[in-house]
């Protein structure tokens, strides 16, 4: 995981971790409020750009436009 990540968590208080020579960390944990941050908020996820049907649509209609104007 990104250090800078994990240094948001560490800040937050979601976290903890042992650092070694500088931001590298060799272990890190949540912490308890982290873990009830994440059972009060089962639902969090990742974000895809995948999920966004908007973004779908839009790509797909690019594709075709392109493939459009290649052909003329």
């Amino acid at each position: 995981m990104d250090k800078e990540k994990l240094n948001l968590l560490t800040i937050e208080g979601l976290g903890k971790g042992n650092k070694v020579s500088g931001d590298v960390y060799i272990t890190y944990q949540l912490t308890d409020y982290g873990k009830a941050y994440l059972l009060s908020n089962p639902k969090l996820k990742n974000p895809s750009i995948f999920d966004d049907k908007k973004y779908i649509v839009t790509t797909i209609i690019s594709i075709i436009a392109l493939i459009f104007s290649i052909i003329k």
